[in-house]
Order: C-alpha cells, then structure tokens, then sequence
C-alpha cells in the first residue's frame, strides 16, 4: 500500500471534516444522515468520514440546478465546494 493510499484511508470525526469544510460539526452530521456525505457509522454511533472524501467535496464540481423546494436551513455540500473553489 502506498502512503498516498494510505492518507485517503485515514478516517476523521465530524468535527474535524467540519474544519475542513468551513462548516459545524452538526452540518457534517446532518448531510451524512441525508445520504449526501459517505460515512462510516461505529457500533457506538459515532461517525467517522474518510479524509480522502471530505476533500473531493473541495475539488470543482458542476452545480445541480435550484429546486423549488424551501430554502434550506444550512448550505448543502454543493454550495460549501462551490463557495471553496470560488475562494
């Protein structure tokens, strides 16, 4: 295993994939939950996020158009890697 492999295996808590995102831990929580971030949960219901996915989100993607849903109350992962590569 290469030590590139390797570091996009370390896994990371909520908290600090929120550090790397510019977001709140509770955010994290919140998009796992929705399906919209990989997580792995523990038997202890912790969750834990590999690093290597947490940076993808950081990486230039195209945005999905605007539903006509309400607003929501937190950006999603979307917005956060569109505010970042704007950045």
């Amino acid at each position: 295993m290469t030590i590139q492999n390797m570091q996009s295996n370390v896994r990371i808590d909520a908290r600090q994939a929120g550090e790397i995102l510019g977001v709140t831990a509770y955010t994290v929580r919140r998009w796992a939950k929705a399906g919209e971030l990989p997580c792995l949960r523990y038997p202890s219901g912790r969750l834990y996020f590999r690093r290597a996915d947490i940076e993808a989100l950081l990486t230039p993607v195209t945005a999905a158009a605007p539903t006509s849903h309400d607003a929501p109350t937190s950006p999603s992962v979307t917005e956060v890697s569109d505010l970042v590569t704007a950045v």
